[in-house]
């Protein structure tokens, strides 16, 4: 979409391959067209000031102070009839999948173990419409990585910054609750899912 293009794009480029110009230019040529000004003015800007260290434009992280959710519950609320006459008809992200096919054989060439992880997402989220579909992608495509899911770990509506991003006081709980379920020895642990679960279980006993 032209939002992403717009944004991602100039600070992505010098890293894309033939295929990646190539899928961008079937799907959105105008949003390519478009960025390619402000990906002339970074790229000179860069050279300009010799400031080569794409680490700065590129990767990381920023806290979100914002709790969206009201808002959110109440729209889809609004949009209710709408979003069921949808429900079911997002096709699947075919493309994503082949770049995540490039991730995991990248990281298995260089020795890194790769695990999916489910983080924390809202329970009235939209994403859980597609759990049949997740899974049957899951199972069928990718049986052999380990699958972490931490979506019910026990959350209040003032620790989502939207349905399913977490924000800065959400993320910070389950950052050091993850933390210390390392510690306890997860990713050794023969069934990991069943600590998640039984640690979840506790944590949400002593919430109430």
């Amino acid at each position: 979409e032209d939002m992403y293009v717009s944004y991602r794009f100039p600070k992505y480029a010098s890293f894309m391959d033939k295929e990646a110009f190539e899928l961008l230019l079937k799907h959105n040529p105008g949003g390519i067209k478009g960025s390619i000004p402000m990906l002339s003015r970074l790229n000179a800007n860069m050279l300009l000031n010799y400031k080569l260290d794409y680490t700065k434009t590129t990767g990381g992280h920023q806290s979100l102070d914002k709790c969206k959710v009201d808002s959110l519950l109440t729209s889809q609320a609004a949009n209710k009839d709408l979003r069921e006459k949808q429900q079911g008809s997002d096709s699947l992200a075919t493309e994503s999948l082949k770049y995540l096919d490039k991730l995991i054989e990248y990281s298995e060439q260089k020795g890194v173990k790769v695990y999916f992880i489910r983080t924390p997402v809202h329970k009235k989220c939209s994403s859980h419409q597609n759990e049949q579909t997740f899974q049957e992608v899951r199972l069928s495509k990718y049986p052999d990585i380990e699958f972490l899911d931490f979506s019910g770990f026990c959350l209040t509506d003032d620790e989502f910054a939207y349905l399913s991003h977490l924000n800065r006081k959400g993320a910070e709980r389950f950052s050091v609750w993850f933390a210390g379920l390392l510690e306890k020895g997860l990713l050794n642990n023969s069934n990991k899912q069943e600590l998640i679960n039984s640690e979840i279980n506790l944590l949400t006993n002593r919430s109430y």
